[in-house]
């Protein structure tokens, strides 16, 4: 990811704008792939939630995976957020949320590593290099 060759798509191909119920509302988003995995953010405002009770839905649904042993939690370095990785079969996905200005922010990381640790360093690093901007 960051300080790999990447290939990035445009906003309009990842996802789309609007959903059929419009309860959300997608305002940006990106994907940067590499050989050695991908980077992607969506920003999608929800008219029916605010951002503590998706964090709270969003620790629930870690929390469950954590529990089955399918996820595990790591330390990040952003105060108050929820940071875990997911071994997958190809590498390993890691995903940190929190909250910031009224609004949740997820930020995941597909390494292609078996070592949870490269993928958790990768996220933690493009996390504070998005946050820090906002």
């Amino acid at each position: 990811m960051l300080g790999s060759p990447l290939t990035k798509t445009t906003p309009g191909s990842v996802g789309t704008t609007t959903d059929a119920d419009g309860t959300s509302t997608k305002l940006d988003g990106c994907l940067y792939t590499s050989t050695a995995g991908s980077l992607g953010y969506d920003v999608v405002k929800f008219s029916q939630l605010d951002s503590a009770q998706m964090f709270a839905m969003a620790k629930a649904q870690a929390g469950a995976q954590l529990k089955a042993g399918r996820a595990k939690e790591f330390a990040t370095s952003m105060p108050d957020a929820l940071g875990y990785t997911i071994s997958l079969p190809l590498g390993t996905d890691s995903i940190i949320s929190t909250t910031k200005s009224g609004w949740l922010i997820t930020v995941s990381v597909s390494a292609k590593t078996q070592d949870p640790k490269v993928s958790a360093q990768k996220v933690d690093a493009a996390a504070v290099s998005l946050l820090g901007k906002l």
